[in-house]
């Protein structure tokens, strides 16, 4: 599969101005996004949250990616209607293939 984003590894770092987060990446380092934190506090660890999930998002792809191609991921799946449709392992097998295919635009 062809990578459609800036790989990995991101990081969170602070900004230049006091309550703003940066979520950088290779090779540059580039800024992949820019988070300005509110004055509300329960807003800022939203946003410092949502920063560390951002730059989460290579490492959980290739981890999802890798967990199907070495067979941790049932290949039936609830959604065809098998025998396992209540089983709780292919549901999370679909949610899997659900989010890589959301992740690199096969949705």
């Amino acid at each position: 599969m062809t990578s459609k984003h800036t790989p990995g590894p991101w990081e969170v770092v602070e900004g230049g101005s006091p309550g703003v987060l940066h979520v950088k990446g290779p090779p540059l380092p580039i800024t992949i996004v820019t988070i300005a934190l509110d004055i509300d506090f329960a807003g800022s660890l939203e946003r410092e949250a949502n920063a560390r999930l951002i730059a989460a998002a290579p490492e959980l792809l290739e981890a999802l990616i890798e967990a199907t191609a070495c067979g941790m991921v049932p290949i039936s799946s609830a959604k065809e209607g098998g025998a396992s449709t209540h089983s709780r392992q292919v549901k999370c097998a679909d949610m899997i293939r659900a989010a890589i295919a959301k992740a690199t635009g096969e949705a």
